[in-house]
């Protein structure tokens, strides 16, 4: 049985927009991802939220990119340590295999 965990979204602007994972926590303002997590938890749904181990590193290499990659890769990493520790505080986690656990329990 394969379980899928599908990305957090919320409706803006008449459109899904991905929200808390990886570069999206990175581009967005922490204001929008609370906002986004708090409509989600008032809809008795759950978040998403993930990142990559680099985007804590600072001191990672940065090779030369063009614009849009080094964009897309590197804008606002040094918002992220900070952005995780409000969310830590602010929002209640389990890990993924205990969500499958609890999932797994109310599917039987």
């Amino acid at each position: 049985m394969i379980w899928e965990f599908p990305l957090s979204r919320v409706r803006f602007l008449g459109r899904n927009i991905p929200l808390a994972g990886g570069g999206y926590l990175r581009l967005f303002p922490y204001w929008f991802t609370r906002r986004g997590l708090k409509s989600l938890e008032s809809q008795n749904q759950c978040g998403i939220v993930y990142i990559h181990p680099w985007e804590l590193d600072l001191e990672q290499p940065q090779p030369e990119l063009n614009r849009v990659s080094r964009f897309r890769q590197y804008t606002n990493l040094d918002t992220m340590y900070h952005k995780l520790e409000r969310l830590l505080s602010e929002f209640e986690f389990i890990s993924m295999g205990e969500a499958y656990h609890q999932l797994a329990c109310t599917k039987t």
